[in-house]
């Protein structure tokens, strides 16, 4: 299988750059339900415009429904069923409920799993392969060496695709609540604000979580051999000539031509480009911002790439064959390969001098500038010598254009049946249960059995043991030359008492399953609807923890039998991150695993090391809501970090009096 370039299409004037410029693919959004809500987008109309654009061109249209819904929002069926009139070739979701709604209402449709979903390792390939999935978009920030190895176990039937240029989140794929807990705007739901871009300061260096963008330009040959089969360019937010610009630099390396990083480079950069996830070299060289310089650059190329995208790009091989008889209309047909129109002519005249031959006929008959065709072979039958002027030839070749391109144009919708699924009702009710979530054992040591507690997995020993800890929190970010260590210290942990497993990641979810432990889904899964519930609810799950962007009304509307829990207190995990902005560029010198980041308001956010693997930003002030019902769920999670084993007593006790904090608070997003 070819790999394709996969490019961005924000607009119809980006959509048509990316054509034009040679690309296979491109990914849309239909207005209001995709992670860059911003963008100029689709509606139902332009959406059937841009599939027939692209189909009669012969490349193929993803559909982005990547951002989490909610209960009440009652159109989500009917954006569905507009992409399944569409014709698209797929539709790219993170929502296990959105998922559902494709697979039961319009089960031929293809369903992508975003890079929102985390696939991070080949648990995850696996999830989603065993999930009705046909291809996952990888996550960011993986290694060459860590994509060769998920592309060497992915299963037959499974597509992968990575992106190779754009901006780079500097949290990991899936996990930042960043912009939604300080701004209220969220990345889940296609609104980010990226605050990330702001002044965040560490140690006199600035502008500590703003990334470069990524260029694997150069890398992508070699990355397609893997068995990549989708190159994807990130920029739906950007203008038409950085799209044509990339599609065109893409297509050059994947011909082994050179590519021209200088033009990248000036269509867009922060401080130029890295390599650092590709390259597994993951320090402070990888940070960088949108400089006045950069801006300048880009304005001195914009005019000349506009003619990258000017005409339409010929890349739909055609075959001719002209038929000439005595005393019978001239017969033209032009074939794709897969469709043939016709177009009858003028009645040729025997010929004075020469006959009409392949020679002639194609000097008028290859001239199709202005389509998307190019004509790759002619014949000519012409037994008796006869003779056609080169205006009817002309004329027969406009007619079958025109015809080809009208039937390539035709869309192909799915079959779409409005399966709502019957889901029980919940009784809503506020929980008096909660599950105690700790860092350190030592957190838990004071907290009394009546609780569920759960520790991370590297805590699990003989002390977590004597205190009644059965369940370990899976690592939120597992790559893949983490696995087999942490497959062992699962089965340790299973001789400490530990039989359910608390999983933020779909990975994780298909690994508990498949070493036969209970699971608790964490708040990572970024559950918000009745049909996520039920999605989890039949692949097992015990019991599963809310996103914490979903707010108190649609916490009390949640359907299903799934016990379902919010988080009640915390200092929420706002980033995970790969690249610790705390890390120099000669590595993590004498950090002590708890650096903080200062933002331009004198605000402090805390990171927490993890075995340096990554790290996590910790939000500035503890949610609670103890002291406020949350009617609807079953249990409130305690999520402890950095609290001591005093404050985590005293916290327990404020929760279960339902006592008002003595300290500073958030409310989070539950009653916004």
């Amino acid at each position: 299988m070819k790999c394709e370039i996969l490019a961005p299409a924000g607009s119809k004037e980006q959509l048509e750059a990316a054509v034009r410029s040679g690309a296979n693919a491109v990914y849309l959004g239909l207005k209001g339900f995709n992670a860059r809500n911003n963008a100029e987008n689709f509606d139902d109309l332009s959406l059937l415009d841009a599939v027939s654009y692209c189909h009669a061109r012969g490349v193929k249209v993803y559909v982005a429904f990547n951002i989490i819904v909610y209960d009440t929002e009652n159109n989500v069926y009917e954006a569905a069923e507009s992409i399944a009139k569409s014709g698209a070739d797929g539709v790219i979701v993170q929502d296990m409920g959105v998922a559902t709604i494709f697979k039961k209402c319009c089960p031929n449709i293809p369903i992508h799993i975003s890079t929102q979903g985390a696939i991070h390792n080949s648990l995850g390939v696996q999830f989603a392969s065993e999930n009705g999935f046909s291809r996952c978009i990888l996550a960011r920030e993986l290694s060459f060496d860590e994509i060769k190895e998920i592309c060497s176990k992915k299963p037959e039937n499974m597509e992968l695709e990575t992106f190779v240029h754009g901006a780079l989140c500097v949290s990991a794929s899936g996990n930042c609540l960043l912009s939604a807990c300080i701004g209220g705007r969220s990345g889940n739901r296609g609104v980010c604000a990226q605050p990330c871009r702001l002044n965040f300061k560490h140690n006199g260096r600035e502008f500590a979580l703003s990334l470069k963008d990524m260029s694997y330009v150069d890398n992508a040959k070699n990355i397609a051999d893997l068995g990549i089969c989708s190159l994807k360019i990130e920029g739906r937010m950007k203008r038409a000539e950085y799209v044509a610009a990339t599609v065109n630099q893409l297509k050059k390396a994947l011909n082994d031509e050179d590519v021209d990083n200088d033009i990248l480079r000036k269509v867009f950069s922060r401080s130029g480009f890295t390599t650092g996830y590709l390259d597994a070299n993951r320090n402070g060289k990888m940070f960088g911002i949108r400089t006045k310089e950069d801006v300048l650059s880009s304005g001195e190329i914009q005019n000349s790439l506009h003619e990258l995208y000017k005409r339409e790009n010929q890349s739909v091989a055609v075959d001719m064959t002209l038929t000439l008889s005595p005393e019978k209309n001239a017969i033209l047909t032009m074939s794709d390969g897969v469709n043939t129109v016709t177009a009858k002519g003028n009645i040729p005249f025997v010929a004075e001098n020469k006959p009409t031959n392949e020679e002639s006929a194609y000097n008028f008959l290859s001239k199709l500038g202005g389509t998307p065709f190019f004509l790759d072979n002619l014949k000519v039958k012409n037994d008796d010598g006869l003779m056609l002027p080169p205006s009817a030839l002309k004329d027969m070749r406009r007619r079958c254009e025109q015809e080809l391109l009208s039937v390539r144009s035709q869309v192909k919708p799915y079959d779409f049946k409005m399966n709502i699924p019957e889901i029980p009702s919940h009784e809503n009710f506020f929980p008096t249960k909660f599950i105690v979530r700790g860092e350190r054992v030592e957190q838990l040591e004071k907290i009394t059995n009546e609780y569920v507690k759960i520790l991370p997995l590297n805590e699990i020993g003989e002390k977590s043991q004597k205190i009644g800890v059965d369940t370990a929190e899976l690592p939120v970010l597992m790559y893949e030359g983490d696995i087999k260590k942490i497959k062992t210290q699962l089965e340790t942990a299973k001789k400490y008492g530990v039989t359910r497993l608390y999983c933020e990641n779909i990975g994780g979810v298909w690994f508990a399953k498949e070493m036969g432990f209970s699971i608790i889904g964490g708040m990572n899964l970024n559950i918000s609807n009745s049909l996520a519930l039920e999605f989890y609810k039949e692949l097992g799950l015990e019991k599963a923890v809310l996103s914490v962007e979903i707010n108190s009304f649609a916490i009390e509307r949640l359907k299903g039998t799934l016990e379902r829990g919010a988080v009640c207190y915390g200092y929420l995990p706002l980033m995970r991150l790969r690249s610790c902005p705390a890390r120099g560029e000669n590595g993590c010198g004498d950090c002590d695993g708890n650096p903080v980041l200062v933002d331009r308001m004198d605000k402090k956010f805390q990171l927490m090391c993890h075995n340096k693997k990554y790290s996590t930003l910790l939000n500035t002030v503890p949610l609670y809501i103890g002291d406020k019902p949350l009617y609807g769920t079953d249990f409130g999670l305690v999520y402890f970090t950095n609290e001591s084993p005093d404050e985590c007593v005293n916290i327990m006790k404020l929760l279960k009096n339902n006592e008002y904090p003595p300290f500073e608070r958030t409310r989070g997003l539950y009653y916004r």
